[in-house]
């Protein structure tokens, strides 16, 4: 038999894959693989684990289906292409909360980024970061910033001098946590896609070209930025704290079965329809290891990038402890065996 499918542009081309260069007609920039299977492959799904890893192998042949409603699971159905008859069989793998792929991501209109800032008793920073985000690229984009109850003079910083310079501003009347002051900012962004930026300057806004590049490309829903993988500079600091997010990195990895770097890296990317997908509960820290968790759950196309990273001692204001760090195995333990998506 024969597997007909669409890779859009850019995408890698297997090498099992014969590439005939075809165009099809109402679908820009496509290229038509025909690759050979014997019979016995219908039910061995094990090809579309390799080849499109976590996509919906249904998204890539819509196109050429008679009707979509043909498309339905394990399905055959014939279709017609350059005279030639071929009749496939999908044979899904991945459960129905699998993530899905943009659909012509590649080729579809630049996607609007939203960058969320939460932000808690950050005086000394937080009108500096707001400047470096607006100068960023892309240049269209939305800022929303949330003040998780500060106390130190951050709130009124923010209505007398940062408010004009964002596009929308939540405040908390107390401080309820990190996790709660990004759910306060999911729910007023707006973006296609959405950047986390801590308010810290630990992480630099001038690489959010390289954090949204994979899923400007349509290869990615969730992007980690990676504070271990990188060539840049970064600021050497304390031995046992990255100790510490080595360790949660490898025990979260051990039971998403993913390959992180940095699980606990605070400067991520995603799709806005994956978090709406969620039902986040952490209200503190312990947001890093609960989203990953989850989204491992999805099957979502994740990447890492390398970025540069700017640490801070806790005279300059970090605030995460070896209490969080605690919290944060309890998390990963909670949110990988005993918790669903949703």
């Amino acid at each position: 038999m024969f597997l007909l499918y669409r890779v859009p542009q850019g995408r890698p081309i297997p090498r099992s894959a014969r590439d005939s260069n075809n165009q099809i007609s109402g679908v820009p920039t496509a290229r038509v693989c025909f690759i050979a299977l014997p019979a016995p492959a219908m039910e061995l799904p094990g090809y579309y684990r390799t080849s499109l890893r976590n996509e919906d192998p249904r998204s890539y042949v819509n196109a050429y289906a008679h009707s979509p409603s043909q498309v339905q699971g394990d399905t055959s159905f014939l279709f017609s292409f350059d005279r030639i008859v071929l009749s496939v069989v999908i044979k899904m793998h991945a459960t129905s909360q699998m993530c899905k792929p943009p659909k012509n991501a590649h080729w579809g209109p630049p996607l609007k980024v939203s960058v969320v800032i939460p932000c808690y008793n950050e005086i000394a920073t937080v009108e500096t970061l707001v400047g470096l985000v607006r100068e960023a690229s892309p240049p269209e984009k939305e800022i929303v910033l949330v003040d998780d109850g500060s106390t130190d003079g951050t709130r009124e910083l923010i209505q007398e001098r940062v408010h004009g310079l964002v596009d929308r501003v939540v405040f908390h009347e107390k401080n309820l946590g990190k996790g709660a002051a990004l759910q306060s900012g999911f729910k007023a962004a707006s973006g296609d896609v959405i950047i986390i930026q801590d308010s810290d300057l630990e992480y630099s806004p001038s690489e959010y070209g390289r954090l949204i590049q994979p899923i400007a490309e349509g290869k990615a829903d969730v992007v980690y930025g990676s504070r271990f993988v990188t060539a840049d500079s970064r600021r050497v600091l304390f031995f046992w704290h990255s100790v510490g997010n080595k360790f949660l990195t490898l025990l979260s990895n051990m039971l998403t079965d993913l390959t992180l770097t940095d699980m606990e890296t605070g400067y991520k990317a995603f799709r806005r329809e994956i978090v709406e997908r969620l039902t986040l509960m952490e209200r503190g820290f312990g947001f890093e290891p609960e989203f990953t968790a989850k989204i491992a759950k999805l099957g979502c196309r994740i990447y890492e990038v390398s970025i540069s990273y700017s640490g801070r001692t806790y005279a300059e204001g970090k605030k995460i402890t070896g209490k969080d760090g605690l919290h944060a195995i309890w998390c990963i333990l909670k949110y990988n065996l005993f918790t669903q998506v949703r």
